[in-house]
Order: C-alpha cells, then sequence, then structure tokens
C-alpha cells in the first residue's frame, strides 16, 4: 500500500476513533447527567416557590406574623405548572419524590427550607434532607464524657467540646445547646470590644456606676443598645436564620445553687440578639462541685471556661443594682459601668439544613442556605464564591 493510502486510512481510522470517544463521553455525560443534578431540585423547589409567592393573588398567603411559618408541596408546583415530574426533569422513571417548601418569618426575614425525599434505582439520584438540629444529635449524643446531653427536653454542649463549631460566611460560632422547640442556640466566637453592660447615673451610689437592667422602664441598657445595633447590621442571610428568642434576663446572687435555668427564666424579654446567661455556664461544666457562680470547679471540664470566650453575661447580681455578671474562665461580679468584650448569643431556625463538616474549628459545620430573587440571580452568576448554597 502507498505512503499515501496509509495516510488516507490513518486519517480515516482517527477520525471514527474520535467519534467513538465523543459518542462514549457524551453517553457517559447523558447517564450521569441526572445523578449530578438530582439534588438542585431543592433550588428549583425554593425558585419556584419563591415566584409563586410573589404573584399578586398569592401574596397574602406568606406567614405575616414573626415566627409564623407556612408550607407549599412539591404536587401543588408541579400541579400549578412551575416545575416537572422529577422522573421526566431527570430522565429516570424509578424516581419518586416527595417534599415541601418551608417558608417561615424571622423577624421580617423569609427563611425557605427544601424538604425533600427522592427515591431512584440509581443511588446516584437519590436526594435526602437533613436539618441540621438531627445531624448535631447523631453526630454529638453521649451519656458519659464530652459531648452532647439530654437536659431535660433540651440538649446541651458539656465539657471540653472541641467539635461545637458552625461557620456562616465567614463568622465562627458554637453550639450551645438545641432548645426544646429544636431551635439552636449559637454564641459568636470573635468577641464585640469595649461593651458597657451600662454606665448610666446611679441615684443610690451617686455614681455612674451604671443600673443592672436589662430593660428599664422600656429603656435599654447599654448592653441591649448594642446587641440591637449589632442586629441592624446583619445580612438579610443571618437574619432569615434567626428566631426571635425568649432571652432569660432574672437577676442571681452568687450564692444562688440552682441551673436549671429557673432564676434567669423568671424574667424574659423577646428579642433576637443576647449573651449567655449564668446558668448555660454552670451547666456546660461536668464537675460535680460547680454549684454555684463563684465555685473555681466550674472551671473544669468546661468548654465556655476558654479565654477567648471571656466576656458579659446577660445576668445581672441581685443583690446589688449596679454589678452584673463577667465571664473570664470563671465567673465574677463587676461594675455595670466596667468595659468587656461581648459574645453575643442567638437561635437560629429548626428548619435549617446541614451541608457538610465535622464541627471542628478547623472542619466547622456548615449549614445550607437558599437564596430567593436578586439575591438568587447574584449568587448564581458566582457560585464559587456562594459556599452555603445548592449550586
Amino acid at each position: 500500500m502507498s505512503p499515501k493510502l496509509l495516510k488516507k486510512l490513518g486519517l480515516i481510522i482517527g477520525i471514527f476513533v474520535g467519534v467513538i470517544i465523543i459518542l462514549f463521553l457524551f453517553a457517559s455525560c447523558s447517564k450521569g447527567g441526572s445523578s449530578s443534578k438530582i439534588k438542585n431540585i431543592r433550588t428549583d423547589m425554593v425558585q419556584y416557590a419563591y415566584k409563586y409567592y410573589q404573584k399578586e393573588e398569592n401574596k397574602d398567603d406568606l406567614p405575616q406574623d414573626d415566627g409564623s411559618s407556612i408550607s407549599i408541596s412539591l404536587k401543588k408546583l408541579i400541579e400549578a405548572g412551575y416545575m416537572s415530574e422529577p422522573s421526566e426533569a431527570y430522565h429516570d422513571e424509578s424516581i419518586k419524590c416527595s417534599g415541601e417548601v418551608i417558608i417561615e418569618n424571622n423577624n421580617g426575614s423569609y427563611l425557605y427550607t427544601p424538604v425533600i425525599e427522592c427515591k431512584s434505582d440509581n443511588k446516584d439520584n437519590t436526594v435526602e434532607t437533613v436539618f441540621f438540629k438531627d445531624k448535631i444529635i447523631e453526630d454529638q449524643l453521649v451519656e458519659t464524657s464530652v459531648g452532647l446531653y439530654a437536659v431535660g427536653n433540651t440538649y446541651v454542649e458539656r465539657g471540653e467540646v472541641l467539635n461545637n463549631y458552625v461557620k456562616i460566611d465567614d463568622d465562627l460560632f458554637r453550639i450551645l445547646k438545641i432548645n426544646e422547640d429544636g431551635t439552636i442556640r449559637l454564641m459568636r466566637v470573635k468577641g464585640v470590644n469595649s461593651t458597657r453592660w451600662d454606665d448610666r447615673y446611679n441615684i443610690e451610689n451617686k455614681k455612674n456606676y451604671g443600673i443592672n437592667e436589662f430593660i428599664y422602664n422600656d429603656i435599654n441598657s447599654r448592653l441591649n443598645e448594642r446587641l440591637e445595633e449589632l442586629y441592624e447590621k446583619q445580612t438579610n442571610k443571618f437574619k432569615s436564620y434567626v428566631t426571635t428568642q425568649s432571652l432569660c434576663i432574672g437577676k442571681r446572687s452568687l450564692a444562688d445553687t440552682t441551673n436549671d435555668g429557673s432564676t434567669e427564666c423568671s424574667k424574659t424579654v423577646k428579642t433576637q440578639l443576647g449573651a449567655i446567661a449564668i446558668y448555660e455556664y454552670l451547666q456546660a461544666s461536668l464537675d460535680k462541685e460547680c454549684v454555684s457562680p463563684d465555685s473555681s470547679s466550674c472551671l473544669n471540664y468546661n468548654w465556655l471556661s476558654d479565654q477567648e470566650l471571656s466576656g458579659w453575661t446577660v445576668t445581672a447580681d441581685a443583690d446589688t443594682n449596679y454589678q452584673a455578671y463577667m465571664l473570664n474562665q470563671y465567673i465574677r461580679l463587676e461594675n455595670c459601668k466596667s468595659t468587656g468584650s461581648l459574645h453575643y448569643t442567638f437561635n437560629i431556625s429548626s428548619n435549617v439544613l446541614y451541608k457538610s463538616g465535622t464541627g471542628t474549628k478547623e472542619d466547622p459545620y456548615l449549614i445550607k442556605y437558599f437564596p430567593v430573587g436578586d439575591e438568587y440571580t447574584k449568587a448564581k452568576k458566582d457560585d464559587k464564591k456562594n459556599k452555603n448554597s445548592d449550586f
């Protein structure tokens, strides 16, 4: 065979092999396409739920009261023509999905949570919902040693815990507990410096020692003023997570040995951000001798005795009108006018979903976030930076 014919034959064979490779890759992509996109059904559900309630005739159905919620089912979104059946959309007749989008009003910011379960003969096309509160319990629940303890109807982080870190945006927080209603109580790791509990003129002492009332005749303490300022500066994303809490602001004396919250929670106020109460510090210690705020034993086996968490508590002294408790590894009383750090606390919705992470400082828990509207459009354009999305 001539060199010319050999060259042509080689070219034909090369083209043939190239076509085969392209077809193989196309087939592989087609086969795996649904597995790479099936989880996007959650994002799709949220966007279509948002569009559904943006319609003039549906707007009034959105939850109007703080803490209230509604849901719209996947079935309804399909019947309304917003979505196709998952088996059609992802080209897998064996897919069976059921679910809903929960829309929760948190002080005027809406949290959209897609709750869905998809089963398929193809394991890659299965989707399940993991609530963050359930993940924490699964990872950390213990009966002895360090970890998450069932305390009444709550779950409390106790001992020298190292895996209770959560990252939201670029901020680190630590899990204090899971409340009775399933909301998760977090504490910011980085403190807000130069905070005073209060610095007003105290008529009984005739000095600017401050008044140790968190709210007095509808007037905020300096501490509460700072907390409200900090909340107003938060992003809509952050605010959508945060539920309104009943912050325990009851006063207690050094001699008080209760650690169940009965003293501090005898008086509460509705708010978004707060600070830890004394009983939370006591509960965090595994030392049986930790019985009162001034017990040195409370330093032992207690993650809240970490120096990086030093700062004001929300609890004031019941025996004076000008002192409040500050945490500095141990608990001590300080004049309210003193400056200290503030590691604010807050509760996030029981509806937030787990994304990834093991809870360590190096690998903190991440929770899912599903932006809507203009925020979604922006996030979609730059999904690499939106690490808490499902894109």
